[in-house]
């Protein structure tokens, strides 16, 4: 996607990558890494690049831009002494011989060859003469660390080249060597102090391998070479954009594996060379291998935020068509590859009933291992587990067998605070304690909940009897539900028909078909048989307008896509994700609007809209709804979601919908409360109240509800990202884009300098003599066409032409007779545009060539046809243009006289030759004989 760099010497180039590569880092600025460019004056940056380093690594710490700054300039400064003779007189005797020394003695005026800013101050005032003991430890430190922190930092590096490769040139079968590719040099190195190293990657597509991507990797060769590492990536058929994040990981842990093969050679000396008729899990527990499988793991491990026996399972899953390891042999080399202490789960078991266990993980660790997967992703840490603060538990739920998390804010361990509570399943959505404990007496008074009485009758759980026999005493229905409760006889329930009223009847099933309202008596409860239109109005109390969303949320209507007005295309610029803004940034940079050390500008509504319709119209128009569509749909289906979301959360009592009506079931104890609630004489009375009324206005649910969702607002990223994909598929070189960039400053210039002003979003030139209207339609930018209406006395008439017809068409008296523009604005228009055509002419089309007979000369030949169209005479100071071919267009179309056209081209070749002082001229000028034996 990166704009090639054209004319750049290698220094600009490196700076240009530096700045490209670190736009986002919230480390150290662009702005940053300019300034301190200033204070390096090595060849190839390397002091610069050794400070972004130092930054990224040590940031946490204290070492920022200002303290890499200081140093950079104390370095600089004292580089001059800083000399093998002057550091073996200064330091004692005993640093001497140190691993960080005799690293920094093989070059002290060598940047890379200190570690840390802490090094170049222990050196330079070691020189100064202010030893301190405190330096003792910074330069005697081993240098495992060192290697160690080199090693990490090449494989951040190899992979993001690797990754770039990948994403920039998609799934093509292509081979690299690194860092060469990017660096331009030939037999370039990656460079981190002693550890140095070139990368050959083959990246293959294989349409036939089934697997998303498979990675092959090796050090050295048959040769012998320890500085070189081949690694093959393998892209299958259904590998995609999403695949990118996990192909990270592993990639991560190949490199780091490799880099530390050479790591184990620079402190041995020797590369250890892989007998090829070991078995895989021999070739696994050989220790060098070992060695390596711990640091890519180890990295892995820690990117993922998993455990390490987590991800060496994992690996060995991918590998096991290949290497059909055992399960003994898998636990062994588990047990090899990670520590005792790393495997070892430390947590406190609260509760082991019949049902649940609750246990309390001690560590990260100890939560990961026993979470499920999704809460220890890197995808959820921020959005999730990190955002509940409060004390972390692990429920298990044994009939279920699920795991659920349970949040308490409550400040001390183990002990509950009852309703203060969250509880989440594996995908980390919300369920209510209460409700989820509902029938379990034992969980309840361990977790200390209480309940209220409408949560006891919305979950029909136990109502104490006491409540029950107080709500008895409202008057004689009350009575005989509550003695059916009591009792639960034949007889007592029987009783209910004397109290049914005039509007409800007794039936005996519930029928197929609802066409009265009735009521079905059970042994433990009563079901009410209630038809539709009843049911909505006066159960649900809902108006004839909330009934159509009613059905909806319910599933009961069916519903078009929400539409979006194609206005909306001026707001997406806050639903556009990190690698979004990346291409766009990148597309803007591709079109000259910002330098690579910019930043994107605060995107403000109608950003988006107007960038895209200036350079890349056609195209934007054409997909704009291809944007649009996945936010229109994920809108559609959140609105949706907030109703049914809403309809729930009322329907305190369940019912089911059956044809043309409702059953509502409820248990007895939940038609005492009801009755008794609303003082009903009889159970018709009952069926008149809002019994599960929604008690919102579901149309201002609908509307107001303005959440596309997550999976739509991805899709639409990625339908944002094809599009620039697109446009950047048109333009094969540079030199197109610089067209399309020419082309629309051209055309906005000409609309300026024309007087053109926006009328309903259109550009349009009135004449108010003549009455005559220029609107343009639409301007293509690649091919710098213009479409164009024409209102005249005639009427209406379209037109299509290049810029400088166009121009003509709405200046000349043809058209517009009687329109005045002042021939300074003229002149000054005509000029831009006929640069334009003498460059086109001239600098185009033509040869610049000499001949011994005319050494003071440069003739113009076009290639078309041979011809001498132009001749510049050094000796006489003249700019000669042939009349026919060049002079008589100014005059034809332009209308400009013979002083006009001497001007322009006087001023052209001042410009474009810094010729100053030379006269044009044409016909009787022309050395017709030269011409002419000169043109073929």
């Amino acid at each position: 996607m990166e704009k090639k760099l054209t004319n750049k010497t290698k220094k600009s180039k490196i700076l240009y990558d530096l700045l490209i590569s670190n736009e986002r880092n919230a480390k150290v600025s662009q702005d940053e890494i300019l300034k301190l460019s200033f204070y390096d004056d090595t060849e190839n940056y390397d002091q610069l690049i050794w400070g972004i380093e130092k930054i990224n690594s040590g940031f946490w710490v204290g070492v920022d831009y200002f303290a890499v700054k200081h140093y950079l300039e104390l370095f600089n400064k004292w580089k001059s002494k800083l000399t093998v003779e002057n550091i073996l007189k200064s330091l004692p005797d005993d640093l001497i011989l140190s691993s960080k020394v005799q690293r920094i003695l093989k070059n002290p005026q060598d940047i890379n060859n200190y570690d840390s800013t802490h090094e170049i101050h222990a050196i330079i005032n070691t020189i100064r003469g202010n030893y301190q003991d405190s330096f003792n430890f910074v330069l005697s430190e081993s240098d495992n660390s060192y290697l160690h922190r080199k090693a990490e930092q090449a494989t951040r590096k190899v992979v993001k080249d690797i990754l770039n490769i990948t994403k920039t040139n998609g799934l093509v079968t292509d081979d690299y060597i690194l860092p060469d590719y990017f660096s331009g040099v030939d037999g370039d190195f990656y460079t981190f102090g002693d550890l140095q190293f070139l990368v050959r990657l083959d990246m293959i597509f294989d349409p036939n391998q089934t697997e998303k991507f498979t990675i092959i990797a090796e050090v050295g060769n048959e040769y012998g070479y320890e500085d070189e590492i081949f690694i093959s990536v393998i892209m299958g058929r259904n590998f995609s954009k999403s695949d990118y994040e996990q192909l990270q990981y592993f990639l991560n842990d190949y490199v780091r594996h490799e880099i530390e093969h050479i790591v184990e050679y620079l402190e041995t000396g020797e590369l250890v060379r892989t007998n090829n008729d070991l078995t895989p899990f021999e070739y696994y527990t050989q220790p060098s291998e070992l060695r390596a499988q711990k640091k890519g793991f180890g990295r892995r491990s820690k990117l993922e935020k998993k455990n390490m026996s987590d991800v060496v399972r994992q690996y060995l899953d991918y590998r096991n068509n290949i290497d059909k390891l055992s399960d003994t042999e898998k636990e062994t080399l588990v047990k090899l590859l990670v520590s005792e202490e790393e495997t070892k789960l430390r947590y406190k078991t609260l509760y082991d009933g019949e049902k649940y266990s609750i246990i309390i993980p001690l560590d990260v660790n100890t939560f990961c291992s026993l979470s499920p997967e999704k809460w220890c992703q890197p995808s959820y840490e921020e959005s999730s587990i990190s955002e509940f603060d409060g004390i972390k538990y692990i429920l298990y739920d044994k009939e279920k067998n699920e795991k659920l998390l349970l949040v308490d804010i409550g400040v001390r361990p183990l002990n509950f605070s009852g309703d203060y509570m969250r509880l989440l399943d594996s995908d980390l959505k919300s369920h209510s304690v209460h409700k989820y404990m509902k029938d379990d007496l034992e969980m309840q008074k361990l977790l200390k909940l209480s309940y209220t009485l409408s949560e006891r009758m919305e979950w029909g759980m136990d109502i104490p009897n006491e409540i029950l026999e107080e709500m008895s005493n409202k008057n004689e229905l009350t009575k005989i539900i509550y003695n059916i409760i009591q009792t639960n006889t034949d007889e007592s329930r029987s009783m209910l028909t004397e109290f049914q009223g005039d509007d409800l009847e007794e039936m005996s099933t519930v029928p197929y078909y609802i066409e009265d309202n009735g009521y079905v008596i059970n042994d433990n409860s009563i079901e009410f048989v209630i038809e539709t239109d009843h049911y909505i109005k006066h159960i649900l109390n809902l108006s004839d307008d909330e009934e159509y969303y009613y059905n909806l949320g319910t599933g009961g209507a069916y519903h078009h896509s929400y539409e979006l007005d194609s206005d909306e295309i001026n707001y997406i610029h806050d639903l556009l994700d990190s690698e979004s803004l990346n291409d766009l940034k990148q597309l803007m940079v591709f079109v000259g609007e910002l330098l690579p050390n910019q930043e994107l500008p605060n995107l403000d509504d109608g950003f988006l809209n107007n960038f895209f319709k200036r350079y890349f119209e056609s195209t934007w128009d054409n997909h704009i709804w291809d944007i649009l569509d996945p936010l229109q749909d994920g809108l559609t289906e959140n609105k949706i979601k907030d109703l049914e979301g809403t309809i729930e959360s009322y329907i305190v009592f369940d019912h089911t919908e059956e044809s043309d009506g409702y059953i509502l079931g409820l248990t007895y104890p939940q038609l005492l409360y009801l009755v008794n609630d609303y003082n009903c004489e009889t159970l018709s009375e009952l069926m008149k109240f809002p019994i599960n009324e929604i008690a919102e206005d579901l149309s201002e649910v609908y509307h107001s509800s303005y959440e596309f969702g997550d999976e739509a607002v991805e899709e639409m990223n990625v339908e944002f990202r094809e599009v620039i994909e697109k446009i950047m598929d048109q333009y094969e070189s540079d030199d197109e884009l610089q067209n399309l960039v020419t082309n629309v400053s051209d055309f906005e210039k000409t609309i300026k300098d024309l007087g053109f002003f926006t009328r309903f979003g259109r550009y349009v030139f009135s004449d108010p003599n003549s009455g005559r209207e220029v609107t343009i339609v639409k301007f293509d930018s690649k091919t710098g066409k213009v479409s164009y209406q024409i209102m005249g006395n005639s009427g209406l008439t379209s037109h299509i032409s290049d810029l400088n017809t166009f121009i003509n068409d709405v200046i000349s008296e043809r058209l517009f007779e009687g329109v005045t523009i002042l021939k300074e604005e003229v002149h000054d228009l005509l000029k831009k545009h006929s640069f334009k055509l003498l460059n086109e002419w001239l600098l185009g089309e033509c040869d610049q060539i000499t001949h011994s007979d005319y050494p003071d000369s440069i003739f113009f030949k076009r290639r078309s046809d041979g011809k001498i169209v132009a001749e510049i005479d050094k000796k006489n100071e003249l700019f000669l243009l042939h009349y026919n071919e060049i002079w008589s267009f100014f005059e034809k179309h332009f209308e400009l006289e013979n002083k006009e056209i001497r001007g322009i081209a006087r001023d052209w070749l001042e410009e474009t030759f810094k010729l100053r002082g030379y006269t044009p001229h044409h016909g009787q000028f022309h050395r017709h004989g030269s011409w002419k034996r000169l043109s073929n």
